[in-house]
C-alpha cells in the first residue's frame, strides 16, 4: 500500500480505498460477467471444461479464491480473460470502512 495526498491506495489500478473500492470491484465483476456472456458458457461448462467445482468457478467470479496454479486451466477454458483481469482475480481482497455498509462487530463498538 502507499500513501498519497493522506489517502490510502492499494498496489494495481484500483481506487482509494473506501466506496470507490467497492464500486471498482462492481465494475471488475461487472466485466468479468460480461467476459462470460460473451463465450456463452455458464458456471457449470466452464467448471466441467476446467476440472472445478461449479461452486469453485462463482467464487472466481466473485473475486474470492483465484490461485497461479487455477490461473491456466481458467485462462483456458475463457480464451477472453486479459492479462490485467487475471491478475485482479489473484489480489487479496480489501476491507475498507464505510458506514453504510455492514462491517464487522467490532467496528460497531469503537462508533460512539
Amino acid at each position: 500500500m502507499k500513501r498519497a495526498a493522506g489517502i490510502l491506495r492499494h498496489r494495481s489500478w484500483r481506487q482509494p480505498v473506501g466506496r470507490v473500492v467497492v464500486e471498482t470491484k462492481a465494475f471488475f465483476s461487472a466485466e468479468l460477467h460480461g467476459r462470460e456472456a460473451e463465450i456463452g458458457k455458464r458456471y457449470g461448462q466452464i467448471a466441467e471444461e476446467t476440472g472445478f467445482t461449479n461452486v469453485y468457478v462463482a467464487q472466481l467470479f466473485r473475486h474470492q479464491a483465484l490461485t497461479p496454479i487455477t490461473a491456466p486451466k481458467l485462462r483456458s477454458s475463457l480464451t477472453g480473460l486479459t492479462d490485467v483481469l487475471i491478475h485482479e482475480m489473484m489480489q487479496s481482497p480489501l476491507r475498507s470502512y464505510d458506514p453504510n455498509i455492514i462491517q464487522d462487530p467490532t467496528i460497531y463498538r469503537f462508533q460512539s
